[in-house]
């Protein structure tokens, strides 16, 4: 992500018409913007949300990337404060194993049971 907030730096520092240090940073902010989940919305992110608790987590990031740290430090923290469930794309890790994998485990589950009651029904 840090390369695509890069390269739109750069895009805006060779336009001539717009005050390309301020417009650049207010991109990588939405770019970041739509990665995080607003806690309140669920599945809405915080740059779609008006609840309050978006609107501080728009201003800590843009405050934050006024102070030039980077994309990796910023969601750092974010999920340090909020938890991994505000990321819209949560990490594949052991620890995570269960959110991406519980819906084929149900669904084989179901099916292991309705498989051997139609067995035993049967015989």
């Amino acid at each position: 992500m840090k390369l695509a907030t890069q390269l739109l730096c750069l895009l805006f520092l060779m336009s001539p018409s717009c005050s390309a240090d301020s417009s650049a940073l207010e991109i990588g902010a939405k770019i970041l913007y739509k990665q995080i989940r607003c806690p309140l919305c669920v599945s809405q992110p915080i740059d779609e949300s008006d609840t309050p608790i978006a609107l501080e987590l728009r201003t800590a990031i843009s405050e934050r990337i006024h102070a030039g740290e980077s994309d990796r430090k910023i969601l750092d923290f974010i999920v340090k404060r909020y938890g991994e469930h505000v990321l819209l794309n949560p990490p594949f890790r052991l620890s995570t194993y269960l959110l991406w994998f519980a819906p084929l485990i149900i669904i084989s589950t179901i099916g292991l049971v309705l498989g051997i009651t139609y067995i035993t029904k049967k015989g």
